[in-house]
């Protein structure tokens, strides 16, 4: 169990990393790992 969140974790922060990839999850995707909308820094 320990194991999956520091997975989990490990790929919230690669996801966050990569603006582009972002921007092509839905909103409620973003939600289900995590994430807002909001937390997608604003770069082209």
């Amino acid at each position: 169990m320990l194991r999956f969140l520091l997975d989990l974790l490990v790929a919230q922060a690669r996801i966050r990393s990569s603006h582009r990839i972002l921007l092509q999850f839905t909103d409620r995707e973003l939600e289900d790992v995590g994430l807002l909308r909001i937390d997608i820094p604003d770069r082209p």
